[in-house]
Parts: structure tokens; C-alpha cells; sequence
């Protein structure tokens, strides 16, 4: 990623890789209440909430003779870009003491795709079949798993984050 992007909001990373840092300001009157998203910060605080966002373009892992996906090289990119949204989340600076610490309490990350038309398109299957809809999900449940992977070796690595005691994913997950 050149120098002059570093501070924008969007970047490239070896051409699969897409962020978009977003310092989100919800209100009360767009984002309801939700236990997931409100972690252990309160209501008080919500309007200070924020997500760090990422993108994998999919279509950057069509194989050459265009029949499969390259899965074993999109789990690799979908751990690197865990870990690097995560680091971003560290790294960056907050304009309000409020942000900083909900951002940094949290360190929520949201990681989604991008290209999937293009993708289909490479690999010959129509938007608005079967097929297409059973790769979305094949597709996105395989990310889902990797980024969840990767995030509880993070928490091994670095331990939970702040807010983790008492947060909806702590009373899921113990």
C-alpha cells in the first residue's frame, strides 16, 4: 500500500485484499439495540461504536483453468487479513477518548466479500442460479470459519479482548 493511501480509506494488499476503515457513529435512531453490538460498553456509549471492515475479492481466487477456487490460498489471505485489521484496530489514532476506548475494548472487526459476480463469471455460473447461491454460501461460511480460527489464535496469542468478560461472545463461547 503506497504512503499517501495510508491514511484514506481504502488500500491494497497483494491485489485480494480491500479495507475500508470506518469509524462508524451509530445513533440511537438507526442502529436498535443489540447485545452483540453494544458488547459490555452500555448504552451510554453507543454512539462512539465503531468496526474496523475488510474485503476479499473472490474473484481473485478463481483457479487458471477457471473451475474451483484456490481455497487453500484464501484461507491464508483470510488469516492475514484478520490479523491485519486487527493490528489496524491498535495502530490507528481516534479523535474522541470515547472511540478509543469502545475500538479498542472491542476490537471488533467486520470482513466481508467483494467481486462475487466477477468470480461467478470466471468460473461460468450464472448469477441467479442454484449453483451460485450454494458457492455464496460455501464460499462465505469457509471465510467465517478461517476469520474465527484465526481470531481465537489471536486470543491465545494476545489475549481476549478488554470487554471480552461478561460480552455476549463470552457467554456463547464459554
Amino acid at each position: 500500500m503506497s504512503g499517501d493511501r495510508l491514511h484514506g480509506y481504502t488500500g491494497l494488499i497483494n491485489g485480494p485484499v480491500c479495507f475500508r476503515r470506518c469509524a462508524t457513529i451509530a445513533s440511537f435512531l438507526t442502529l436498535p439495540y443489540h447485545s452483540d453490538t453494544t458488547l459490555s460498553t452500555g448504552l451510554k456509549n453507543r454512539e462512539y461504536y465503531t468496526c474496523n471492515l475488510g474485503s476479499i475479492n473472490v474473484a481473485k481466487f478463481v483457479t487458471e483453468d477457471g473451475t474451483d477456487l484456490d481455497w487453500a490460498q484464501l484461507a491464508k489471505t483470510v488469516r492475514v487479513a484478520v490479523r491485519f485489521l486487527d493490528n489496524v484496530i491498535d495502530a490507528s489514532h481516534y479523535p474522541l477518548e470515547e472511540i478509543h476506548e469502545i475500538t479498542i475494548g472491542n476490537h471488533k472487526i467486520g470482513r466481508g466479500i467483494m467481486g462475487f459476480a466477477d468470480m461467478l463469471i470466471r468460473l461460468g455460473v450464472k448469477y441467479n442460479s442454484k449453483e451460485a447461491v450454494k458457492l455464496a454460501g460455501t464460499a462465505t461460511a469457509f471465510i467465517e470459519k478461517h476469520a474465527h480460527q484465526t481470531s481465537r489464535k489471536l486470543a491465545d496469542e494476545r489475549g481476549c479482548f478488554p470487554n471480552w468478560k461478561g460480552s455476549i461472545r463470552d457467554t456463547k463461547y464459554n
